[in-house]
């Protein structure tokens, strides 16, 4: 049933045009298919002797995050470096942005610390083919950005924020979009 009893009255629950008698074309989202590549890291984080054991709360996974560093941006390096498509790298980290940027030849590296001109520049060198992987965090790129013209992501990490990774993923997975999208995220 398409209505839900709120606050004491009807609403219609709309999901797409037809809903309420118009044609869907051009509102259909393209498939989007979310892996994940776990990566082993070797050495455990500072001042822990296992895996997993002694890591509690934020600063606990931002010390494996840091650890595993290395091992993260080689799985995103072997991922990205298989073709000639477009990719957008989300980091969380300044150092995981870096990294990315220096590994991948024929990427840009959008950083808070760039000028405004820079930034737009690299969005529109990205949007017209010219850059083939963009590197950002999503505090930068995330939001309200439209990049119809990618369907590769990859995540180097995650962060807290569900709305964040929400938001990512939205700027290729969005309507218009005509290739199905594919998001990667790459953890240790």
């Amino acid at each position: 049933d398409s209505f839900y009893r709120w606050m004491g009255s009807w609403a219609i629950a709309l999901r797409t045009p037809s809903d309420i008698g118009y044609e869907n074309d051009g509102f259909n989202l393209p498939v989007l298919s979310i892996t994940d590549r776990i990566v082993r890291c070797e050495k455990p984080p500072e001042g822990v002797l296992f895996h997993g054991l002694g890591l509690k709360g934020i600063g606990g996974r931002l010390a494996a995050r840091r650890t595993s560093l290395k091992d993260r941006v080689e799985a995103i390096v072997d991922l990205v470096d298989t073709g000639k498509e477009q990719w957008i790298l989300w980091c969380g980290l300044n150092s995981e942005s870096e990294a990315l940027g220096k590994a991948i030849a024929d990427s840009v590296e959008v950083c808070g610390n760039d000028s405004y001109f820079e930034k737009v520049s690299a969005v529109h060198s990205f949007l017209s083919g010219e850059i083939r992987v963009i590197v950002s965090k999503a505090k930068i790129l995330g939001f309200g950005m439209n990049f119809q013209n990618c369907h590769n992501m990859a995540f180097v990490g995650l962060s807290d924020s569900f709305e964040m990774y929400y938001q990512c993923i939205r700027r290729c997975w969005r309507f218009g979009q005509k290739r199905p999208v594919n998001a990667v995220i790459v953890v240790s």
